[in-house]
């Protein structure tokens, strides 16, 4: 079994934590750039429980898939937090847009498409943010990683 160093399994969890606020951050942000916070907030609320559903049910089994993988690269992390959220947008949107589903023009699919697209752009970042927070290293001093 393999072993994580010091602070691996508190990295995890800061990891886990930390990674599902981006999406409720950069909304907050637009929201406050926009002066709505009151929207912004609105959101938050809908967006915050679903992305730490997404980072429990599909995220810690595609995280114990990548770690048995041993894929270490940012870009593993953002196709895991990718398919997290496009599982939550799927999840939610699909039985709003159900009924559209039934036309015979993609019109009737774009805003299912829209919301996937942020949910894959959010999910990316959720990914890259927990590919950070893993490949941190509290305890290495900027002499120790610098070589010095």
């Amino acid at each position: 079994m393999q072993r994580l160093e010091p602070f691996g399994r508190h990295r995890v969890i800061t990891a886990f934590l930390l990674a599902p606020l981006t999406p409720t951050a950069v909304f907050m942000l637009i929201a406050v750039c926009g002066g709505r916070l009151g929207e912004g907030l609105w959101m938050s609320m809908i967006v915050l429980p679903l992305s730490y559903a997404a980072a429990l049910v599909p995220g810690v089994p595609l995280y114990l898939l990548v770690r048995w993988a041993r894929l270490r690269s940012a870009w593993a992390y953002c196709a895991v937090g990718i398919l997290c959220a496009l599982a939550a947008s799927i999840a939610i949107w699909w039985p709003t847009f159900a009924d559209r589903f039934s036309e015979n023009d993609l019109a009737g699919w774009s805003p299912f498409f829209m919301f996937g697209i942020v949910a894959g752009v959010l999910g990316a970042a959720w990914g890259y943010v927990f590919s950070r927070v893993m490949r941190a290293r509290p305890y290495q001093t900027s002499e120790t990683i610098d070589g010095g």
